[in-house]
């Protein structure tokens, strides 16, 4: 995972300080994202969504933000079956209950028509409370070519789709359950109402998410490419020859231990530190590229703690690689001296700097204003992006 944005202008050796490179970190990249995301307005439903008749229709921009902000600040709704009207199909967000160990924390989405239809092992039909985000990486995996480039061509089409579905203008009432669009309108729901309705700051990661599906994140002599299958799960879990007690493809780092435990009543935030994961069952808690929100995981929307919080180190990477990619193919396209990374976390470089400590130095007129207009550019990028679908 990447944790920090670095802009380099190492050619630049005449003017500034050889080899400098600037950089901003993932944590103050993910405050940019919250305050972005909590300026947001959006269309209060209309319809109170506890039938199927007065379910809330999601057809563009507004609503959709309308939508899980109201599950978001109204409490009472977790307790709520509500019905959503998403690409023509009707989807159910199920009631927060305890069954034993098992449960809904009332953000689970399910296709009406299909959930529980296969009941076949890890099938995105088979729970009537909603598919995993496993089971999602599997169906993409089933459906896709076998070829990997097709794959990358394949998975940037199927981001195109839902795309589509949530601006309203895709109707997959009729698909058959075996074809992927069938299960593009609840995964829109579960992607862009259960995850933000969780942890705001998914709306804007799930948007970046599409952008970058069937992009490169990884060049070398085999280039890695974001395809919806790895950005839904990890491809060890995804495959059906692995054991839970079999040791992962090849060395794969994990949070430790749980987000949190329970004192008389309390509950305290643990911090998250990267360990070995020595076991394919273990990887559930790595899972894929899309830094979804596990069961339990609300807490981690109140307070920016990247270097704690694994599903936070998992945004900032891909808010890292969104701001670089963007800002390559904008700015800097016609400067050949300047280039913007994602970087791992700690990442040594020569005269390490960060812009936000640039922008505020007085020692020099050119620097400062220079870092400011980046830090701007940035924030600019990230309110784009949160304003549309396109």
């Amino acid at each position: 995972m990447r944790r920090d944005l670095a802009v380099d202008f190492s050619d630049y050796a005449d003017r500034w300080d050889s080899g400098f490179h600037w950089y901003v970190t993932g944590q103050d990249l993910l405050e940019q994202v919250k305050s972005v995301v909590g300026g947001l307005k959006g269309t209060i439903p209309a319809k109170n969504g506890k039938t199927k008749e007065t379910a809330w229709d999601l057809t563009d921009h507004s609503s959709w933000i309308g939508a899980w902000s109201e599950l978001n600040s109204n409490k009472s709704l977790l307790s709520e079956d509500i019905y959503l009207k998403v690409g023509g199909r009707i989807i159910k967000k199920t009631h927060k209950y305890k069954s034993g160990s098992d449960g809904s924390d009332g953000f689970y989405m399910s296709d009406l028509i299909y959930k529980g239809t296969d009941p076949s092992i890890g099938n995105i039909w088979s729970r009537k409370d909603g598919a995993s985000y496993r089971e999602y990486g599997r169906f993409m995996h089933d459906n896709a070519p076998i070829s990997p480039l097709e794959q990358v061509t394949w998975s940037e089409s199927v981001a195109k789709k839902l795309r589509r579905v949530l601006k309203g203008e895709k109707d997959y009432s009729s698909a058959a359950q075996n074809l992927v669009q069938s299960a593009l309108p609840v995964l829109a729901a579960t992607m862009f109402i259960a995850e933000p309705a969780r942890n705001p700051r998914e709306w804007l990661i799930g948007l970046m998410m599409l952008d970058l599906i069937g992009k490169e994140y990884s060049s070398g002599v085999s280039p890695k490419y974001y395809t919806f299958d790895k950005v839904m799960a990890h491809p060890d879990r995804i495959d059906r020859t692995k054991k839970g007690s079999d040791a992962p493809n090849k060395s794969q780092s994990g949070p430790s231990g749980n987000r949190y435990h329970w004192d008389r009543g309390v509950r305290i935030d643990d911090a998250q530190t990267l360990v070995s994961v020595n076991k394919v069952g273990d990887l559930a808690s790595v899972e894929g590229k899309y830094p979804a929100s596990p069961g339990g995981s609300a807490a981690t929307s109140s307070n920016i703690d990247v270097a704690n919080d694994y599903i936070q180190m998992k945004e900032a990477s891909i808010v890292c690689r969104w701001v670089a990619r963007k800002l390559n193919d904008g700015i800097f396209k016609e400067l050949s001296s300047w280039k913007a990374a994602p970087l791992k976390a700690g990442a040594s470089l020569i005269n390490r700097q960060e812009m936000k400590t640039v922008a505020t130095d007085p020692s020099d007129k050119a620097r400062p204003g220079c870092a400011r207009d980046l830090i701007a550019e940035i924030k600019r990028l990230i309110t784009e992006r949160a304003g549309s679908f396109d």
